[in-house]
């Protein structure tokens, strides 16, 4: 009796097909990987700029508030403060250091324009910092309202000292 032998496998034309399409799979999924990872890095790269900026923000402010005096020159700021301890911002190359007696804290943000505003009406202090910021490709225009202490406020308005 002759007995048949039924091979059951692949042709060749299935496996090119097979192959072709494991193919575009794994080129397609690299591809989506690779655009999900610089999609990451960018998210992290603009939460680190904004970071930045909202830590600079909020130690201005804290600084102005707490100072008891201040003075202006040409890129510099410095604040004065009831104890004697002072803190000077500079503004250098378009960054912004901040120096408080041998800390130097440098904020990486590009500062485009700045400009001191002082006030023409002596009995109120309107004088202020305007400061135009480069951040996330976008231009951002902040004022900080700098003001002398009440009790040096009242020392000018009443006594005329300095």
């Amino acid at each position: 009796m002759k007995q048949k032998n039924n091979i059951l496998a692949f042709t060749l034309l299935e496996s090119l097909i097979t192959l072709m399409l494991i193919s575009i799979i794994i080129g397609l999924s690299y591809a989506l990987i690779d655009l999900i990872g610089r999609q990451l890095s960018l998210f992290e790269k603009e939460n680190t700029q904004v970071l930045e900026y909202n830590l600079f923000n909020s130690t201005l402010i804290n600084d102005i508030n707490n100072a008891d005096d201040f003075s202006v020159d040409s890129n510099h700021l410095m604040l004065r403060f009831y104890n004697g301890d002072t803190i000077n911002y500079y503004i250098q190359n378009k960054n912004i250091l901040r120096r408080h007696d041998v800390i130097t804290d440098s904020f990486d943000i590009s500062a485009v324009h700045y400009k001191f505003v002082k006030s023409t009406n002596n009995r109120q202090s309107k004088d202020y910092l305007e400061l135009k910021l480069e951040l996330l490709q976008d231009t951002i225009s902040t004022n900080y309202y700098l003001k002398k202490s009440n009790a040096k406020y009242i020392n000018n308005l009443l006594f005329d000292e300095d």
